[in-house]
């Protein structure tokens, strides 16, 4: 598969109220792996295709976020939904791979001092869960290299992969793959028509700085960038 022909994430119909949406969408975001990714895509997708029922709506929507939650946005775009006319991505990573957890193939050591001590267990990770005997004996390697071993964040994350599902994921997939590409907006920009304005601070070069531009440069809509 090549990388721009990653899995279409496709929307599916269900409830719309934003009652049984909005919850979901906050407590499936501090997982934030490609399974719960797929999962906020289709919730905002649902979500704003049913907004056009909300008391004094317009049908006109439109998106602001920072992070993941601006990473998102392009996703949700990527599925054209009727009433999303516009999304402001602020330091918003679109391609998981190379934004997130490996630069040039090396590993980001920024986001593992970030996020490797945070605790935001949300049960196995996805691919313990669907390869447990393969990814076993994937962990138990790279726990006796020595790399992972004098650095204490990189073997708790093996150790205990409940614990952070994201940083476990990143350290048990080394190569740009589909995994990645599931949930990278470069993969989508193509199909993303609407406006954009994309915004990121100098300072984020270490995950977002590099998604501004790479979406300013790949999304053939209308778009503006700004960098502060």
């Amino acid at each position: 598969m090549a990388r721009n022909q990653a899995t279409p994430i496709t929307s599916s119909p269900g409830d719309t109220s934003t009652s049984s949406l909005i919850p979901e969408a906050q407590a499936t975001q501090r997982e934030n792996t490609p399974s719960t990714a797929c999962r906020n895509m289709r919730t905002g997708t649902t979500w704003l295709n049913g907004s056009r029922h909300s008391p004094g709506a317009t049908g006109n929507v439109g998106m602001l976020g920072m992070s993941y939650f601006g990473t998102i946005q392009f996703l949700i775009a990527a599925q054209n939904p009727p009433h999303l006319k516009a999304i402001f991505p602020y330091e918003a990573h679109t391609d998981r791979y190379r934004h997130q957890f490996y630069h040039g193939g090396i590993m980001n050591m920024f986001y593992i001092q970030w996020w490797g001590h945070v605790a935001v267990g949300m049960g196995l990770p996805r691919s313990l869960r669907e390869k447990p005997e393969e990814m076993k004996k994937l962990v138990k390697d790279l726990m006796n290299k020595d790399e992972v071993q004098i650095y204490v964040p990189l073997y708790d994350a093996l150790k205990y992969p409940e614990k952070n599902p994201p940083l476990f994921e990143g350290l048990t997939h080394p190569l740009d793959g589909p995994y990645y590409w599931e949930v990278s907006p470069c993969t989508k920009f193509d199909r993303i028509k609407i406006p954009c304005y994309m915004a990121c601070r100098w300072s984020g070069w270490p995950i977002h700085l590099p998604g501004a531009f790479s979406a300013f440069n790949g999304i053939d809509a209308p778009k503006k960038i700004a960098n502060q």
